[in-house]
């Protein structure tokens, strides 16, 4: 290669370098004028969870509540309704119980339910009573509103504590409350559960669809 072949294939490897470093020095500039994405606001994404949550709940329940007649293992069935709202500010809900104890007797309990997702909690307030506090487990694997939530918490059974663990099923048209408790070095054993299906007409935009028929 001649000098001034040389020289030129030079001067025209500096200017391709000069035009990459300046490609890339604008590249770097645009990517970092790009807005970043906001961070979530926890406390938005909390409320949301309630919200799912409580839509999930809301409505009219009709089903059973078995319980054990303790300290026996005589378990025992009742008829029982629930109905479900939600309170003006969307902060709570509103159960009200409805049994029949097959004596022509009809028992109803009416109590205030809170869900904190912040503080993982779910407490629950009967009328005039002390409200009852429990740790709840599951909120962040809800969709809509619906999934399995663990509850647990220490209650007063007999003239002692036992700690107290309660599994929430809730689905689109079934709702599930299974409580069991242990006294310490216990294993936890059942106490009562009740088993709800929505009274109202389902909806049917929440199931699956339906199989193709074979041809």
């Amino acid at each position: 290669m001649s000098r001034v072949s040389r020289l030129r294939w030079i001067c025209a490897s500096i200017a391709f370098a000069l035009c990459l470093a300046f490609f890339s020095s604008s590249m770097a500039a645009q990517k970092s004028s790009l807005p970043s994405a906001p961070d979530a606001d926890p406390a938005l994404i909390a409320g949301q969870v309630a919200g799912q949550l409580y839509s999930a709940l809301l409505g009219h329940w009709a089903g059973m509540l078995e319980y054990r007649k303790f300290p026996s293992e005589k378990r025992l069935l009742l008829p029982a309704w629930l109905d479900v709202t939600e309170a003006a500010d969307g902060k709570s809900l509103t159960m009200r119980y409805t049994f029949d104890d097959g004596t022509n007797d009809v028992i109803r309990e009416t109590q205030r339910v809170t869900v904190s997702p912040t503080l993982r909690i779910w407490t629950e307030k009967p009328v005039a009573q002390p409200e009852d506090v429990y740790k709840v487990d599951g909120l962040e694997k809800l969709k809509d509103g619906r999934g399995t939530l663990v509850l647990t918490n220490d209650v007063v059974e007999g003239l002692g504590k036992v700690e107290a663990r309660t599994n929430v099923t809730i689905a689109s048209n079934i709702f599930i409350m299974e409580q069991e408790a242990r006294a310490p070095g216990q294993e936890f054993s059942f106490r009562h559960v009740y088993r709800f299906t929505r009274a109202e007409e389902p909806d049917t935009s929440t199931f699956p669809a339906a199989p193709t028929p074979r041809k």
